[in-house]
């Protein structure tokens, strides 16, 4: 199981209403692309579909350095019930309402 998989499972267990969904989604995810914050994902569409709206996951998953000092968190990004994207928020950067990138674009 890559490592990305593994932190998709783990968020999916914070949240009891899209746990199953979430966790399937994260053993069938597939890593498109990434760079230093994101990391873009595809998900198969025979896996179950998350309920609610585009945006990021209402989960708030912080990361914790080896001190014990918070350094950031991690956003899933939903799109069409699907995870599509994970992304890394430093301490300085939570607040920008930053996004992951438009496949359109």
């Amino acid at each position: 199981m890559k490592q990305y998989q593994r932190v998709l499972m783990a968020i999916a267990k914070g949240d009891p209403q899209c746990s199953s969904a979430l966790m399937a989604q994260a053993a069938a995810a597939k890593k498109l692309s990434e760079s230093t914050t994101m990391l873009d994902l595809y998900v198969p569409r025979s896996a179950p579909r998350l309920s609610g709206s585009d945006g990021p996951l209402g989960i708030r998953t912080f990361v914790i350095d080896g001190s014990g000092e918070h350094v950031g968190e991690i956003l899933v990004w939903i799109t069409g019930g699907y995870a599509t994207c994970l992304e890394r928020r430093g301490t300085s950067e939570m607040h920008h309402g930053r996004g992951p990138r438009s496949n359109s674009s």
